[in-house]
């Protein structure tokens, strides 16, 4: 008799950037993967300092912001090819088990494209037309962090589409709108103190806790 089929619950990578490199690279990149239930299958925090060419002197101060965090162990410094391949051997290792995994960020657009931005400023020689009037001319849109195709979800709209009636901010756009940044939203849903800290590991975990109480309300996924 065959065996019945064991569920696996979906992933979520919640991943945050942070970015002060050169063109606008990513210096800070950090992820956890989660499930509907708040498990944790993996999380990565990373500092990259090659993303600074020559420029030492932001490169020294930017280091002297994260010491604390190098201290207490809340990022490690990672080379962009490794992290990536560690990335993405995380993702095939979940999917190879038989989860379906997921991408997710506040403001999605915004760390997929950086991701890119940094993978072709890392590796412009790799990117570049194979064919046609204009071959051989190198465009950061052939590049691609993420290997293969992956769903993302935008934790905002995530929680817009099952945004309670009674939400509630001080915090208000020039038309008078309520605003619903991470932080207008954390203080709301998570805890009226919540701070967007501008470190990617710590912004993370924020914005997971925001994802879970928006899927909790089960009005299917934005993707």
């Amino acid at each position: 008799m065959e065996g019945k089929s064991v569920y696996k619950p979906t992933v979520f990578f919640v991943i945050d950037t942070e970015t002060s490199g050169l063109n606008g690279t990513i210096h800070d990149f950090a992820w956890i993967a989660i499930d509907r239930k708040g498990k944790e299958y993996s999380r990565g925090s990373y500092f990259f300092n090659e993303v600074f060419g020559e420029n030492t002197e932001k490169l020294e101060k930017k280091l002297k912001d994260y010491q604390p965090l190098f201290d207490a162990n809340r990022i490690e410094h990672g080379g962009w090819d490794e992290v990536k391949d560690k990335f993405n051997r995380e993702i095939s290792w979940l999917r190879s088990e038989g989860h379906r995994v997921i991408v997710a960020a506040y403001n999605a657009k915004f760390d997929y494209d950086k991701l890119d931005l940094t993978e072709f400023e890392m590796h412009p020689e790799k990117y570049h037309i194979q064919h046609g009037i204009l071959k051989g001319v190198r465009d950061s849109s052939l590049a691609s962090f993420l290997e293969g195709n992956m769903d993302w979800v935008d934790i905002w709209m995530q929680w817009a589409q099952s945004c309670p009636r009674t939400y509630e901010t001080e915090n208000r756009t020039k038309s008078g709108m309520m605003q619903t940044r991470a932080e207008d939203v954390g203080r709301w849903e998570v805890d009226p103190n919540y701070v967007q800290h501008h470190y990617a590991l710590a912004d993370c975990e924020g914005e997971a806790q925001i994802l879970l109480r928006s899927l909790a309300r089960k009005k299917g996924l934005a993707i």
